[in-house]
Protein backbone atom coordinates (compact mmCIF):
# COMPACT_ATOMS: atom_id res chain seq x y z
CA UNK A 1 0.00 0.00 0.00
CA UNK A 2 1.14 3.98 -0.56
CA UNK A 3 0.56 6.15 1.33
CA UNK A 4 -0.43 9.84 0.32
CA UNK A 5 2.67 11.41 1.94
CA UNK A 6 4.39 8.55 -0.36
CA UNK A 7 6.13 6.57 2.43
CA UNK A 8 5.54 2.98 2.82
CA UNK A 9 3.48 1.33 5.97
CA UNK A 10 5.04 0.59 9.03
CA UNK A 11 6.63 -3.07 9.05
CA UNK A 12 4.21 -3.65 12.38
CA UNK A 13 1.43 -2.56 10.61
CA UNK A 14 1.90 -4.77 6.95
CA UNK A 15 -0.59 -7.36 6.05
CA UNK A 16 -0.20 -10.02 3.55
CA UNK A 17 -1.93 -9.67 0.37
CA UNK A 18 -4.50 -12.14 1.05
CA UNK A 19 -5.40 -10.93 4.32
CA UNK A 20 -5.52 -7.65 3.30
CA UNK A 21 -8.12 -9.04 0.60
CA UNK A 22 -10.32 -10.32 3.01
CA UNK A 23 -10.19 -7.14 5.40
CA UNK A 24 -11.35 -5.13 2.35
CA UNK A 25 -14.22 -7.56 1.33
CA UNK A 26 -15.31 -7.49 5.44
CA UNK A 27 -15.29 -3.62 4.43
CA UNK A 28 -17.22 -3.66 1.78
CA UNK A 29 -20.45 -3.05 3.05
CA UNK A 30 -19.48 -0.25 4.72
CA UNK A 31 -16.93 1.26 2.21
CA UNK A 32 -19.36 0.92 -0.76
CA UNK A 33 -21.64 3.80 1.26
CA UNK A 34 -19.17 6.15 -0.11
CA UNK A 35 -20.48 5.13 -3.87
CA UNK A 36 -22.64 7.43 -5.19
CA UNK A 37 -23.92 7.23 -8.47
CA UNK A 38 -23.15 10.80 -10.20
CA UNK A 39 -26.33 11.12 -11.53
CA UNK A 40 -27.05 8.25 -13.95
CA UNK A 41 -25.44 4.61 -14.95
CA UNK A 42 -26.77 2.57 -17.84
CA UNK A 43 -25.64 0.30 -21.08
CA UNK A 44 -23.92 1.60 -23.55
CA UNK A 45 -25.20 -0.21 -27.22
CA UNK A 46 -22.43 -1.61 -29.70
CA UNK A 47 -21.25 -0.40 -32.49
CA UNK A 48 -23.54 0.20 -35.12
CA UNK A 49 -26.80 -1.38 -33.34
CA UNK A 50 -29.79 0.27 -33.36
CA UNK A 51 -31.12 1.38 -29.59
CA UNK A 52 -33.70 -1.76 -28.70
CA UNK A 53 -35.73 -2.23 -25.43
CA UNK A 54 -32.53 -3.81 -23.51
CA UNK A 55 -29.89 -1.09 -24.56
CA UNK A 56 -29.42 1.52 -21.91
CA UNK A 57 -27.44 4.47 -22.36
CA UNK A 58 -26.12 6.94 -19.47
CA UNK A 59 -26.37 10.34 -19.42
CA UNK A 60 -24.16 12.02 -16.40
CA UNK A 61 -25.52 15.68 -15.47
CA UNK A 62 -23.86 18.03 -13.86
CA UNK A 63 -26.20 18.75 -10.83
CA UNK A 64 -28.69 16.04 -9.78
CA UNK A 65 -31.83 16.72 -11.96
CA UNK A 66 -32.09 13.91 -13.94
CA UNK A 67 -33.53 10.46 -12.53
CA UNK A 68 -34.20 8.20 -15.81
CA UNK A 69 -31.69 5.92 -16.13
CA UNK A 70 -31.43 5.75 -19.76
CA UNK A 71 -31.25 7.83 -22.76
CA UNK A 72 -31.76 6.43 -26.19
CA UNK A 73 -30.79 9.51 -28.33
CA UNK A 74 -29.70 13.27 -28.51
CA UNK A 75 -30.62 15.93 -30.50
CA UNK A 76 -29.48 19.77 -30.38
CA UNK A 77 -32.71 22.41 -30.33
CA UNK A 78 -32.65 25.84 -31.63
CA UNK A 79 -32.26 27.39 -28.59
CA UNK A 80 -29.35 25.48 -28.11
CA UNK A 81 -30.52 23.27 -25.24
CA UNK A 82 -29.76 19.24 -25.61
CA UNK A 83 -32.86 17.37 -25.97
CA UNK A 84 -31.83 13.44 -24.90
CA UNK A 85 -34.71 11.11 -25.21
CA UNK A 86 -35.66 8.62 -22.65
CA UNK A 87 -38.26 5.68 -22.47
CA UNK A 88 -40.72 7.16 -20.10
CA UNK A 89 -39.55 10.86 -20.30
CA UNK A 90 -37.33 13.49 -22.40
CA UNK A 91 -34.98 15.69 -20.49
CA UNK A 92 -34.14 19.32 -21.88
CA UNK A 93 -30.87 20.72 -20.31
CA UNK A 94 -28.32 23.22 -21.19
CA UNK A 95 -25.19 22.64 -22.37
CA UNK A 96 -23.76 23.36 -18.53
CA UNK A 97 -26.44 21.01 -17.10
CA UNK A 98 -24.68 17.91 -18.30
CA UNK A 99 -21.27 16.51 -18.65
CA UNK A 100 -21.48 13.41 -21.01
CA UNK A 101 -23.96 11.30 -22.52
CA UNK A 102 -23.08 8.26 -24.20
CA UNK A 103 -19.53 7.30 -25.57
CA UNK A 104 -17.34 7.44 -28.77
CA UNK A 105 -17.33 4.19 -31.26
CA UNK A 106 -14.15 2.73 -32.69
CA UNK A 107 -14.41 1.68 -36.60
CA UNK A 108 -11.87 -0.73 -37.76
CA UNK A 109 -13.35 -1.25 -40.45
CA UNK A 110 -13.28 2.01 -42.84
CA UNK A 111 -10.91 5.04 -44.04
CA UNK A 112 -10.59 7.53 -41.43
CA UNK A 113 -8.80 11.13 -41.25
CA UNK A 114 -7.42 12.05 -38.14
CA UNK A 115 -7.64 15.77 -37.47
CA UNK A 116 -4.80 17.53 -35.40
CA UNK A 117 -7.54 18.03 -32.35
CA UNK A 118 -7.96 14.64 -31.49
CA UNK A 119 -10.90 14.08 -33.72
CA UNK A 120 -11.90 11.88 -36.33
CA UNK A 121 -14.11 11.76 -39.36
CA UNK A 122 -15.09 8.30 -41.51
CA UNK A 123 -14.94 9.28 -44.88
CA UNK A 124 -13.53 8.77 -48.21
CA UNK A 125 -10.55 10.79 -49.54
CA UNK A 126 -10.88 11.74 -53.31
CA UNK A 127 -8.17 13.88 -53.07
CA UNK A 128 -5.00 15.45 -51.68
CA UNK A 129 -2.94 18.85 -52.51
CA UNK A 130 -0.93 20.88 -50.86
CA UNK A 131 -4.40 22.92 -49.75
CA UNK A 132 -6.22 19.77 -48.41
CA UNK A 133 -7.92 16.86 -48.36
CA UNK A 134 -11.27 16.08 -49.92
CA UNK A 135 -13.46 14.33 -48.47
CA UNK A 136 -16.99 12.97 -49.65
CA UNK A 137 -18.67 9.61 -50.76
CA UNK A 138 -17.12 7.42 -54.15
CA UNK A 139 -19.32 5.32 -55.55
CA UNK A 140 -17.37 2.37 -54.45
CA UNK A 141 -17.38 3.48 -50.67
CA UNK A 142 -18.11 0.96 -47.79
CA UNK A 143 -19.76 3.29 -46.01
CA UNK A 144 -23.14 1.84 -45.37
CA UNK A 145 -24.69 5.32 -44.19
CA UNK A 146 -22.11 7.93 -45.04
CA UNK A 147 -22.53 10.96 -42.64
CA UNK A 148 -20.49 13.77 -43.97
CA UNK A 149 -20.86 15.45 -47.45
CA UNK A 150 -18.39 16.46 -49.56
CA UNK A 151 -15.96 18.89 -47.81
CA UNK A 152 -12.16 20.12 -48.25
CA UNK A 153 -10.12 19.84 -45.12
CA UNK A 154 -7.40 22.32 -44.81
CA UNK A 155 -4.19 20.17 -44.62
CA UNK A 156 -2.53 21.63 -41.29
CA UNK A 157 -5.82 20.87 -39.38
CA UNK A 158 -5.64 17.04 -40.22
CA UNK A 159 -2.55 15.26 -38.54
CA UNK A 160 -3.25 11.84 -41.00
CA UNK A 161 -4.89 8.95 -42.57
CA UNK A 162 -6.08 5.41 -41.34
CA UNK A 163 -6.05 3.41 -44.22
CA UNK A 164 -5.99 -0.08 -42.72
CA UNK A 165 -6.84 -0.69 -39.11
CA UNK A 166 -5.59 -3.56 -37.16
CA UNK A 167 -7.50 -6.22 -34.97
CA UNK A 168 -5.30 -5.40 -32.40
CA UNK A 169 -6.40 -2.60 -30.08
CA UNK A 170 -2.54 -1.85 -29.07
CA UNK A 171 -1.56 -1.82 -32.89
CA UNK A 172 -4.10 0.80 -33.28
CA UNK A 173 -3.41 2.87 -30.16
CA UNK A 174 -0.29 2.71 -31.14
CA UNK A 175 -0.80 4.51 -34.90
CA UNK A 176 -3.03 7.34 -32.90
CA UNK A 177 -0.64 8.39 -30.72
CA UNK A 178 2.07 8.78 -33.40
CA UNK A 179 -0.40 10.56 -35.21
CA UNK A 180 -1.50 12.85 -32.84
CA UNK A 181 2.27 13.58 -30.67
CA UNK A 182 4.89 14.29 -31.80
CA UNK A 183 6.29 16.88 -34.88
CA UNK A 184 6.98 15.87 -38.04
CA UNK A 185 9.39 17.64 -40.40
CA UNK A 186 8.42 15.19 -43.54
CA UNK A 187 5.28 13.32 -44.04
CA UNK A 188 5.55 9.55 -43.74
CA UNK A 189 4.15 6.56 -45.11
CA UNK A 190 3.98 3.31 -42.65
CA UNK A 191 3.49 -0.09 -44.66
CA UNK A 192 1.59 -2.89 -43.45
CA UNK A 193 5.06 -4.63 -43.10
CA UNK A 194 6.08 -2.00 -40.83
CA UNK A 195 7.91 -0.18 -43.03
CA UNK A 196 8.25 3.57 -42.66
CA UNK A 197 8.88 6.08 -45.65
CA UNK A 198 9.78 9.71 -45.18
CA UNK A 199 9.32 11.99 -48.12
CA UNK A 200 6.56 14.31 -49.70
CA UNK A 201 3.09 13.48 -50.52
CA UNK A 202 2.20 14.12 -54.36
CA UNK A 203 -1.01 15.08 -55.33
CA UNK A 204 -3.05 12.54 -55.79
CA UNK A 205 -6.90 12.09 -57.27
CA UNK A 206 -9.06 8.96 -56.56
CA UNK A 207 -12.75 10.23 -57.37
CA UNK A 208 -13.68 6.41 -57.89
CA UNK A 209 -11.97 5.56 -54.03
CA UNK A 210 -9.32 3.09 -53.30
CA UNK A 211 -9.74 0.11 -56.10
CA UNK A 212 -7.07 -2.16 -56.15
CA UNK A 213 -4.14 -1.12 -58.29
CA UNK A 214 -4.41 2.77 -56.88
CA UNK A 215 -1.13 4.16 -56.23
CA UNK A 216 -0.03 6.99 -54.00
CA UNK A 217 3.16 9.21 -55.37
CA UNK A 218 5.80 9.78 -53.01
CA UNK A 219 9.05 11.99 -53.22
CA UNK A 220 11.61 10.66 -51.65
CA UNK A 221 15.34 12.23 -51.35
CA UNK A 222 15.78 9.23 -54.39
CA UNK A 223 13.47 8.41 -57.11
CA UNK A 224 9.60 9.16 -56.60
CA UNK A 225 7.94 6.17 -55.15
CA UNK A 226 4.71 4.91 -56.57
CA UNK A 227 3.17 2.73 -53.87
CA UNK A 228 -0.16 0.91 -53.54
CA UNK A 229 -3.05 1.91 -51.42
CA UNK A 230 -3.10 -1.54 -50.50
CA UNK A 231 -0.19 -1.89 -48.97
CA UNK A 232 -0.16 1.63 -46.65
CA UNK A 233 -1.51 1.02 -43.58
CA UNK A 234 -1.28 4.99 -42.39
CA UNK A 235 -0.44 8.29 -43.85
CA UNK A 236 1.29 10.79 -41.12
CA UNK A 237 1.57 14.48 -42.42
CA UNK A 238 4.21 16.76 -41.41
CA UNK A 239 3.37 19.11 -39.27
CA UNK A 240 2.96 19.60 -34.98
CA UNK A 241 0.28 18.33 -32.64
CA UNK A 242 -2.23 20.83 -31.53
CA UNK A 243 -5.12 20.72 -28.68
CA UNK A 244 -8.52 21.06 -28.75
CA UNK A 245 -10.16 24.04 -30.20
CA UNK A 246 -10.24 26.48 -27.63
CA UNK A 247 -14.00 27.98 -28.41
CA UNK A 248 -15.15 24.26 -29.09
CA UNK A 249 -18.55 23.77 -26.92
CA UNK A 250 -19.59 19.91 -27.60
CA UNK A 251 -17.76 16.82 -28.64
CA UNK A 252 -20.13 14.94 -30.71
CA UNK A 253 -19.49 11.21 -31.21
CA UNK A 254 -21.06 9.01 -34.33
CA UNK A 255 -21.96 5.57 -35.09
CA UNK A 256 -19.47 5.20 -37.83
CA UNK A 257 -17.04 5.95 -35.38
CA UNK A 258 -16.47 9.58 -35.74
CA UNK A 259 -15.56 12.65 -33.66
CA UNK A 260 -15.61 16.18 -34.29
CA UNK A 261 -15.33 19.17 -31.90
CA UNK A 262 -17.85 21.87 -32.37
CA UNK A 263 -17.21 25.29 -31.82
CA UNK A 264 -20.94 25.59 -33.48
CA UNK A 265 -23.78 24.38 -35.09
CA UNK A 266 -25.94 25.64 -37.57
CA UNK A 267 -29.08 24.39 -39.10
CA UNK A 268 -28.73 25.00 -43.23
CA UNK A 269 -32.20 24.38 -44.47
CA UNK A 270 -32.35 20.48 -44.41
CA UNK A 271 -28.90 20.39 -43.43
CA UNK A 272 -26.42 21.04 -40.28
CA UNK A 273 -23.05 22.82 -40.49
CA UNK A 274 -20.19 21.86 -38.12
CA UNK A 275 -17.15 24.48 -37.63
CA UNK A 276 -14.48 23.78 -35.20
CA UNK A 277 -10.89 24.24 -35.22
CA UNK A 278 -10.85 25.61 -38.88
CA UNK A 279 -13.08 22.60 -40.44
CA UNK A 280 -16.61 23.36 -41.56
CA UNK A 281 -18.57 20.27 -42.36
CA UNK A 282 -21.71 19.42 -43.63
CA UNK A 283 -24.42 17.11 -43.03
CA UNK A 284 -28.21 15.69 -43.71
CA UNK A 285 -29.80 16.71 -40.40
CA UNK A 286 -31.77 13.54 -39.85
CA UNK A 287 -28.84 11.59 -40.70
CA UNK A 288 -26.96 12.97 -38.76
CA UNK A 289 -29.22 13.16 -35.26
CA UNK A 290 -29.58 9.27 -36.11
CA UNK A 291 -26.03 8.44 -35.77
CA UNK A 292 -25.07 10.67 -32.59
CA UNK A 293 -24.23 8.34 -30.10
CA UNK A 294 -21.69 10.67 -27.67
CA UNK A 295 -22.76 13.99 -26.54
CA UNK A 296 -19.61 15.45 -24.09
CA UNK A 297 -20.47 18.99 -22.74
CA UNK A 298 -17.23 21.77 -22.79
CA UNK A 299 -18.33 24.03 -20.87
CA UNK A 300 -19.75 22.08 -18.01
CA UNK A 301 -18.60 23.19 -14.18
CA UNK A 302 -16.26 20.24 -14.49
CA UNK A 303 -12.36 20.20 -14.62
CA UNK A 304 -11.05 17.27 -15.51
CA UNK A 305 -8.20 16.04 -13.66
CA UNK A 306 -5.84 14.95 -17.00
CA UNK A 307 -6.13 18.86 -17.54
CA UNK A 308 -4.80 19.76 -14.38
CA UNK A 309 -0.92 19.42 -13.58
CA UNK A 310 -0.59 17.21 -10.92
CA UNK A 311 1.39 18.02 -7.20
CA UNK A 312 2.29 14.64 -6.94
CA UNK A 313 3.38 11.23 -8.05
CA UNK A 314 4.57 7.51 -7.26
CA UNK A 315 4.50 4.42 -8.10
CA UNK A 316 6.35 1.50 -6.59
CA UNK A 317 7.08 -1.35 -8.64
CA UNK A 318 7.15 -4.97 -7.77
CA UNK A 319 10.00 -5.43 -9.78
CA UNK A 320 12.26 -3.00 -11.63
CA UNK A 321 10.08 -1.50 -14.35
CA UNK A 322 8.43 2.00 -13.10
CA UNK A 323 5.24 3.13 -15.06
CA UNK A 324 4.21 6.62 -15.01
CA UNK A 325 0.73 8.17 -14.89
CA UNK A 326 -1.11 9.02 -18.35
CA UNK A 327 -3.35 11.71 -19.07
CA UNK A 328 -6.49 10.48 -21.07
CA UNK A 329 -4.64 7.15 -21.85
CA UNK A 330 -4.12 3.73 -19.97
CA UNK A 331 -1.20 3.01 -18.29
CA UNK A 332 0.09 1.03 -21.25
CA UNK A 333 -0.56 3.97 -23.33
CA UNK A 334 -3.67 2.68 -25.32
CA UNK A 335 -6.96 4.55 -25.24
CA UNK A 336 -8.57 4.64 -22.50
CA UNK A 337 -10.97 0.83 -22.43
CA UNK A 338 -13.36 -0.48 -20.34
CA UNK A 339 -15.56 -3.67 -20.53
CA UNK A 340 -19.51 -2.47 -20.30
CA UNK A 341 -22.59 -4.44 -21.37
CA UNK A 342 -24.61 -3.84 -24.32
CA UNK A 343 -27.97 -4.98 -22.23
CA UNK A 344 -28.71 -7.92 -19.76
CA UNK A 345 -28.69 -10.85 -22.51
CA UNK A 346 -25.49 -9.14 -23.88
CA UNK A 347 -21.86 -10.16 -24.01
CA UNK A 348 -19.31 -7.45 -23.02
CA UNK A 349 -18.01 -4.96 -25.01
CA UNK A 350 -14.87 -2.68 -25.38
CA UNK A 351 -15.94 0.87 -24.65
CA UNK A 352 -13.35 3.87 -25.04
CA UNK A 353 -12.94 7.07 -22.96
CA UNK A 354 -11.77 10.52 -24.52
CA UNK A 355 -11.06 11.46 -20.65
CA UNK A 356 -9.43 9.92 -17.96
CA UNK A 357 -6.01 9.12 -15.66
CA UNK A 358 -4.47 5.29 -16.17
CA UNK A 359 -2.10 4.39 -13.60
CA UNK A 360 -0.78 1.23 -13.10
CA UNK A 361 -0.77 -0.36 -9.21
CA UNK A 362 0.81 0.29 -7.07
CA UNK A 363 1.11 4.13 -7.33
CA UNK A 364 0.07 7.23 -6.14
CA UNK A 365 -0.95 10.92 -8.24
CA UNK A 366 -2.21 13.44 -6.29
CA UNK A 367 -4.39 16.98 -6.84
CA UNK A 368 -4.88 20.42 -5.16
CA UNK A 369 -8.49 20.61 -5.05
CA UNK A 370 -9.49 23.79 -6.88
CA UNK A 371 -11.47 26.63 -5.51
CA UNK A 372 -15.19 25.87 -5.55
CA UNK A 373 -15.14 22.18 -6.14
CA UNK A 374 -17.84 20.54 -4.22
CA UNK A 375 -16.72 16.95 -5.14
CA UNK A 376 -14.94 14.26 -7.17
CA UNK A 377 -16.56 12.07 -9.86
CA UNK A 378 -15.36 9.39 -11.92
CA UNK A 379 -15.33 5.40 -12.80
CA UNK A 380 -12.93 2.97 -11.51
CA UNK A 381 -12.29 0.10 -12.99
CA UNK A 382 -9.46 -2.43 -14.83
CA UNK A 383 -8.56 -1.26 -18.38
CA UNK A 384 -9.81 -3.55 -20.58
CA UNK A 385 -6.63 -3.83 -22.36
CA UNK A 386 -5.19 -6.42 -19.50
CA UNK A 387 -7.25 -9.03 -20.66
CA UNK A 388 -8.76 -11.30 -18.20
CA UNK A 389 -5.77 -10.32 -15.55
CA UNK A 390 -5.67 -7.21 -12.98
CA UNK A 391 -7.23 -6.79 -9.59
CA UNK A 392 -7.10 -3.50 -8.11
CA UNK A 393 -8.46 -1.64 -5.13
CA UNK A 394 -9.01 1.85 -5.76
CA UNK A 395 -8.57 4.54 -2.64
CA UNK A 396 -8.88 7.99 -2.06
CA UNK A 397 -6.79 10.44 0.74
CA UNK A 398 -7.77 13.70 1.35
CA UNK A 399 -5.73 16.61 3.19
CA UNK A 400 -6.90 18.75 5.70
CA UNK A 401 -6.35 22.27 6.14
CA UNK A 402 -4.31 21.14 8.90
CA UNK A 403 -2.45 18.82 7.07
CA UNK A 404 -3.56 15.23 7.73
CA UNK A 405 -4.61 12.81 5.47
CA UNK A 406 -7.96 10.84 5.69
CA UNK A 407 -9.25 8.02 3.60
CA UNK A 408 -12.20 9.58 1.83
CA UNK A 409 -13.21 6.46 -0.41
CA UNK A 410 -11.61 2.94 -0.79
CA UNK A 411 -13.51 0.32 -3.36
CA UNK A 412 -13.77 -3.47 -2.60
CA UNK A 413 -11.61 -5.16 -5.70
CA UNK A 414 -11.85 -4.30 -8.49
CA UNK A 415 -11.07 -7.23 -11.74
CA UNK A 416 -10.22 -6.96 -15.18
CA UNK A 417 -13.58 -7.79 -16.75
CA UNK A 418 -15.67 -6.22 -14.47
CA UNK A 419 -18.18 -2.55 -15.80
CA UNK A 420 -16.71 0.66 -14.28
CA UNK A 421 -18.27 1.91 -10.69
CA UNK A 422 -19.23 4.83 -10.38
CA UNK A 423 -17.98 6.90 -7.52
CA UNK A 424 -18.95 10.17 -6.13
CA UNK A 425 -16.38 12.07 -3.41
CA UNK A 426 -17.38 14.99 -1.29
CA UNK A 427 -14.87 17.52 -1.07
CA UNK A 428 -15.96 20.23 1.42
CA UNK A 429 -13.25 19.08 4.30
CA UNK A 430 -10.15 18.67 1.93
CA UNK A 431 -8.01 20.99 0.14
CA UNK A 432 -5.78 18.16 -1.28
CA UNK A 433 -6.49 14.58 -2.93
CA UNK A 434 -4.14 11.43 -3.62
CA UNK A 435 -5.70 8.72 -6.10
CA UNK A 436 -4.42 5.57 -4.58
CA UNK A 437 -4.28 2.43 -7.08
CA UNK A 438 -3.20 -0.72 -4.92
CA UNK A 439 -2.63 -4.57 -6.28
CA UNK A 440 -4.75 -7.02 -4.74
CA UNK A 441 -4.33 -10.57 -6.49
CA UNK A 442 -1.84 -12.30 -8.10
CA UNK A 443 0.94 -9.64 -7.69
CA UNK A 444 0.44 -6.51 -10.22
CA UNK A 445 -0.22 -8.24 -13.42
CA UNK A 446 -2.38 -6.24 -15.25
CA UNK A 447 -3.24 -3.68 -12.89
CA UNK A 448 -3.88 -0.91 -15.07
CA UNK A 449 -6.26 1.34 -13.00
CA UNK A 450 -8.74 3.58 -14.82
CA UNK A 451 -10.12 6.36 -13.20
CA UNK A 452 -12.16 7.40 -16.20
CA UNK A 453 -13.94 11.04 -16.60
CA UNK A 454 -12.02 11.85 -13.57
CA UNK A 455 -13.61 15.65 -12.66
CA UNK A 456 -13.82 18.08 -10.49
CA UNK A 457 -17.47 19.18 -9.80
CA UNK A 458 -18.01 22.93 -9.19
CA UNK A 459 -20.19 24.27 -6.79
CA UNK A 460 -23.00 25.69 -8.14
Amino acid sequence: MIFPCGNDEPSARRRSSKQQTNSVRKRRSTRWGVLVPAVVLGWIPPLGAAADPDTRVALIAAGSGVSEPTARAARRLEDGRWEFQAAHANHVLAPREFVVWGAPRENVHAGQVVLRGGGVLVADWLRIDAIGIAIGVHPRSLAAEPIWRDAVLPRGEVAGLIVHSSADPASRDRVWNDLLEGERAQDEIRLDNGDRILGEIDDWTAPNGLRDGTTLRFKTEGEPLDIGWNRVEAVLFRGAPRTEPSNAAVVLGFRDGSLFRAESLAVDGPRIRLIGGGIELSADAESLWTNVCHVRSLVAPVRYLSDLESVGFKHIPMLNREWPFERDRSAARGRLRSKERGGPSSAPIDVWHEKGLGLHATSRVAYDVPDGAARLDASIGVDSGSGDEGSVIFRVYGETESGEFQLAFESPIVRAGEPPRPISVPLARFRRLALIADSADRLDIGDHADWLLARFVMAP
